[in-house]
């Protein structure tokens, strides 16, 4: 689990099943794997980030985009005060946080998340030596 802090609000990253990861990284291959050949990714800021999700997956059927949003936004969490509330109602999908969250920031999410489970590694060559895929 990781922290991020996003225009002065503080999340919690939690992590997907493997399942959900999959089911993440079918639904994003596309992007992923564009991604995953850009030689300066640690060096892309959030904009790049989000300018590049936005571009690539622009022609992608919106159900999926959704459901790849909806499956990221599933394992995060924002402080609120003392406690840590849900981003998303997961039965209806509604945004918990709307009135101060911008699509600027829910792409910050998606991209916290992907990175945060490693989704490029299975896409290219693993950012560090102790990631990526195993081979037996």
């Amino acid at each position: 689990m990781s922290q991020a802090t996003i225009n002065d609000h503080v999340y919690n990253i939690s992590r997907l099943s493997v399942f959900e990861q999959l089911r993440l990284a079918r639904k994003l291959s596309l992007f992923l794997g564009l991604m995953a050949q850009a030689e300066n990714y640690a060096e892309k800021t959030d904009h790049d980030w989000c300018e590049a999700f936005l571009a690539i997956t622009a022609s992608m059927p919106e159900a999926d985009i959704a459901q790849a949003i909806n499956v990221c936004l599933s394992v995060v969490t924002r402080q609120s005060g003392a406690t840590w509330a849900k981003v998303q109602e997961q039965q209806s999908g509604k945004l918990m946080f709307e009135a101060d969250t911008g699509m600027g920031e829910l792409l910050v999410l998606v991209r916290r998340v992907v990175d945060e489970h490693g989704l490029l590694d299975h896409f290219g060559t693993p950012r560090s030596a102790s990631e990526g895929p195993t081979q037996a």
